[in-house]
């Protein structure tokens, strides 16, 4: 387990993984909810595709306003506000289960609910974290988070693929709304958070605002937008191809379960050593850790041995993870606290959000590459080829020194 002395020294940081260990158990088991209720009422896959797939536009909308919300309803109202949009999405679900009311298109309106909530949520909480522990506890602070929510997210669809096969669907919505009111109540010991506004600036001037301030940050927009890149095509790849390559070449589709779970077991061990890094080329670091995934990708079009690539996942999940943590405290340490809310903002923007995107054009790559195997294959290597060399020259700092002395158009407010 991580070194718990950083829960001492800050009182408030259990009641924030307290909560966040309950919201991310519900936030892993909706998707599974969703697919089972899709299934169960006869839908096909493309209406599956839909339900899942309708999440995509709220994920920019939420991830582009959620920092101007946040400023205007504090933090702490932002995550219970959306909160308890959840629990009313599911409880209704439930309810119109109960009375055999299903409908394709109700559960695309709760995958866009759900979707809207994290997009809202990420950045927020980003922003929040060093608002509830002090600014030397911020990689302890994260690692301990990642493998508190890397564990719920393990635990999330294992819980709900069980309870939706135990009992009837409806219960199962049920007992989702009670975990995600049970993630709302520890939020009511926390800080409401700081908020910063701007005299006069709508959504529109503060989106202006913080994206002038991004662009000036050649370290910050640098990780961003590969992330984004490696998103759209590369991650987006593998999840696709990955499967069905195991399927047609090794015979062997279980194998897919099998590098999930190292994937997963590699992110718990790698936010366990996380918390002790602090590494000055937090660019580098942040980059490099997009490759592990990318050399399992090319392995797995090469057909290396599954035994290979189940080790690899591991590493994957390690450097993933590791990454994550660096990068994280980083731009808590560095970025302004007015301007950490859009930051996150565009980090969600371009990696969660635009993944949705580059899966609908997976058709026309693999048209274009001639098949799964050659898409892996092009994709992995490419991106390999572009991701080295940015790592190796990215700059120092994440923020250029004018900007990381706290400029920015924001005010506290009173």
């Amino acid at each position: 387990m991580p070194s718990l002395d950083v829960l001492k020294r800050n009182p408030g940081l259990g009641a924030f993984l307290a909560s966040r260990f309950a919201y991310v158990l519900g936030a892993g088991g909706a998707p599974v909810l969703l697919t089972l209720t899709t299934l169960d009422g006869g839908g096909s896959l493309t209406s599956l595709a839909f339900v899942l797939g309708a999440g995509a536009v709220p994920a920019i909308v939420g991830a582009l306003i959620s920092k101007w919300l946040s400023d205007r309803i504090t933090t702490r109202g932002l995550l219970l506000s959306t909160t308890a949009l959840w629990v009313v999405a599911a409880a209704l679900t439930g309810v119109l289960l109960g009375f055999g009311v299903q409908s394709v298109a109700w559960l695309c309106v709760v995958s866009f609910v759900i979707e809207l909530s994290a997009a809202l949520q990420y950045p927020s909480l980003g922003s929040y974290l060093p608002q509830i522990v002090r600014k030397e506890d911020l990689e302890r602070a994260n690692s301990v988070k990642l493998f508190t929510t890397g564990a719920a997210g393990i635990l999330g669809p294992a819980l709900f693929s069980f309870t939706g096969g135990l009992l009837p669907v409806t219960a199962a919505w049920l007992v989702l709304a009670v975990v995600l009111l049970v993630s709302a109540l520890p939020l009511q010991r926390l800080p409401r958070g700081q908020g910063f506004e701007a005299d006069g600036a709508g959504v529109w001037g503060d989106l202006r605002d913080g994206w002038s301030y991004f662009w000036q940050s050649r370290g910050l927009w640098l990780v961003v937008v590969t992330s984004g890149v490696w998103h759209f095509v590369g991650w987006s790849v593998l999840t696709v191809a990955g499967p069905v390559l195991l399927r047609d070449g090794f015979d062997n589709l279980a194998a897919w379960g099998w590098l999930q779970s190292a994937l997963a077991a590699g992110s718990l061990v790698g936010a366990l050593v996380a918390g002790r890094l602090r590494p000055t080329r937090v660019a580098t670091w942040a980059l490099l850790s997009l490759c592990p995934p990318l050399v399992l990708g090319l392995l797995l079009a090469l057909e290396a041995p599954i035994a290979v690539l189940v080790g690899l996942a591991a590493v994957t999940g390690a450097g993933l993870s590791v990454g994550g943590v660096v990068w994280a405290s980083a731009v808590q340490r560095e970025v302004p606290p007015e301007r950490l809310g859009q930051v996150f903002g565009y980090d969600y923007l371009f990696s969660e959000a635009v993944n949705p995107l580059g899966l609908l054009l997976i058709p026309v790559l693999v048209g274009l590459a001639g098949n799964e195997q050659d898409l892996l294959r092009l994709t992995s290597l490419g991106l390999l080829v572009l991701v080295v060399p940015l790592a190796v020259m990215a700059p120092v700092r994440l923020t250029a020194a004018r900007t990381a002395a706290g400029v920015g158009s924001g005010s506290a407010p009173s």
